[in-house]
This record gives structure tokens, C-alpha cells and sequence, in this order.
């Protein structure tokens, strides 16, 4: 059997993740995860390419558009659980492309409002077009989706706690 090489987060080379030389099957389980996510992840990008939206601005667009006119940096960051100077970089690169409008508050002067400007929403128009999602999401049958929601609504519950968890304890992740 070839050795197969493994990448700092557990990414196996190989096509094969049952031909691993790992014996961990909840680490297996996690990188099998992993890798799902990030074939997904590729697939998107290549339909967002057509648009020339990326990816990281793709969930951005999609909160700016969903709180209207009440968007602000702070609240974008909580809803995409990201840092405010994450989403900050995101939206100062968003801004740059013409898709958002940044507005200070002349009330109270650290609170940055968005908004979508016509290209942001022709943007947001086209990563409504899912085909990819629906095409991969769609090899499951309807019960099997409600099964994996559950299941990642449990293991993402766990998740939280864990960190909430680590976060009391001042452990670093």
C-alpha cells in the first residue's frame, strides 16, 4: 500500500479516505467531513466564478441582504460568527468592488452601517443560483437531509460547547 501524506488540518492525499493509514475512526469521521465540506466549498466557487463573486463574499451578501437596512458591522459579525475586523476587511474589499456602501453613524461614531448598492444586488441575485448545492445536496433523499441536519445541529450544539467550554478554562483552540 503507498503512503499516503496528511496536511496540517487532516487532509488525506489520497481519493480514498477508507485507505488511510489512520486507525482513529472519529478522526476519520472528521477529516471524511472535512473533505466533504471542502469539495463542496470548490464546487461553488468554480459556479460563483462565472459571476466573479467569491466565495467569502458570497454569506456577506447574503446578511447585508437579509437585515435590509438595519446591517451593521457588528451584527454581520455576530450573524457570520467572524470577528468584527474580519468582516470589516471583507466589506472594506466589498466596498472597493462596488457591491456594498459603508455609512458611518452620525450618532454613534464606532457604528458602521451596510448597505447592498445595485451591483451588491445583482450579486446577491446570482448567488441565490444554487446549482451546485441543490445538485450535490440533492444525491440525498428528503429523510436523509432531515437526518444529517439533526445530526450536524447536534454535533455544531456540541461544538459551541466545547468552546464555550475551552474559552472559560483560557485554553487556546
Amino acid at each position: 500500500m503507498a503512503t499516503k501524506s496528511i496536511n496540517a488540518i487532516g487532509r488525506v492525499s489520497s481519493a480514498r479516505l477508507s485507505r488511510a493509514p489512520l486507525d482513529d475512526e472519529v478522526y476519520n469521521l472528521w477529516v471524511q467531513i472535512h473533505r466533504v465540506v471542502d469539495l463542496i466549498v470548490r464546487a461553488r466557487e468554480r459556479e460563483l466564478r462565472r459571476y466573479g463573486i467569491p466565495i467569502r463574499q458570497v454569506a456577506t451578501l447574503f446578511a447585508v441582504h437579509a437585515f435590509g437596512g438595519d446591517a451593521t458591522l457588528t451584527r454581520l459579525a455576530q450573524f457570520l460568527e467572524r470577528r468584527p475586523h474580519t468582516i470589516s476587511s471583507i466589506l472594506t474589499r466589498m466596498e472597493k468592488d462596488g457591491l456594498v456602501k459603508k455609512i458611518s453613524d452620525q450618532e454613534r461614531r464606532n457604528v458602521i452601517h451596510v448597505e447592498l448598492t445595485n451591483k451588491g444586488h445583482t450579486a446577491y441575485r446570482h448567488t441565490t443560483r444554487r446549482e451546485s448545492i441543490n445538485a450535490i445536496m440533492g444525491e440525498l433523499s428528503s429523510d436523509e437531509q432531515k437526518q444529517l441536519k439533526r445530526l450536524l445541529d447536534k454535533l455544531e450544539s456540541r461544538a459551541r460547547l466545547e468552546l464555550k467550554r475551552r474559552g472559560k478554562a483560557g485554553s487556546s483552540p
